[in-house]
């Protein structure tokens, strides 16, 4: 049985904690996860450190939703900091429909506010922390590609970026006729961004970037 029919037969959030759990480690060697400062997990294994956070239901596509979780996140990444727990080196979402991973050390920073109350509790942080949240969505660096759990999705592929992030390797995408609407959707979103073009203009220019990659660059001055 795939991880997404596994996945969709869930009924609490546990459930998706506990089979995203079992996946790794069955896919790391030498893993194991212990749960600090109440955490959902903390992923040892070969070359991954990871936290763990599982939710049930929620729609991780969406950019606040996005950004309400990895407020948890780097509260647990405080509490590890003030509780002398070494720090992952990535932080990995995992939902029914979607996960994502990100990169601590774009959450660093963060860690040093002083006009955050850290003494919330984590899961309830995002609740009044507008700023926080606003600085968050508006940080270039923190812009996950979400990974959809249809048939085609592979733990196997979020173990290799958790391990290039561990690395300090450059993770890459392989697309193919099976994702790459997935992959022109976030091209769209995150890199046209507000980028004004017509729906054949961004067909055009995602596909010359595909098979012309040499006679396209980034522009000198424009994000």
């Amino acid at each position: 049985m795939s991880i997404k029919n596994v996945l969709q037969m869930s009924v609490v959030e546990k459930d998706v904690e506990n089979i995203y759990r079992q996946s790794f480690l069955n896919l790391i060697e030498d893993a194991h996860i212990i749960s600090p400062c109440g955490s959902d997990g903390v992923l040892k294994g070969n070359n991954v450190y990871t936290l763990l956070e599982a939710k049930y239901n929620k729609d991780l596509k969406n950019k606040l939703e996005q950004t309400n979780i990895i407020v948890q996140c780097l509260y647990y990444l405080k509490k590890f900091l003030e509780e002398g727990v070494e720090l992952p080196t990535s932080c990995f979402i995992g939902d029914m429909n979607e996960c994502f991973v990100i990169e601590t050390k774009h959450l660093i920073t963060y860690l040093n506010r002083t006009d955050i109350d850290w003494n919330k509790a984590p899961s309830q942080a995002h609740k009044s922390n507008a700023n926080l949240l606003t600085d968050i969505i508006e940080d270039n660096n923190i812009d996950p590609f979400i990974y959809i759990i249809d048939d085609n999705f592979k733990v196997e592929d979020v173990v290799n970026k958790l391990q290039d992030i561990h690395l300090g390797n450059t993770s890459k995408i392989k697309i193919t006729d099976k994702n790459m609407a997935v992959v022109f959707d976030y091209f769209v979103t995150h890199v046209l961004g507000k980028n004004k073009l017509t729906t054949n203009e961004q067909v055009n220019l995602f596909i010359q970037l595909l098979i012309k990659p040499d006679e396209n660059y980034i522009h000198p001055k424009k994000k």
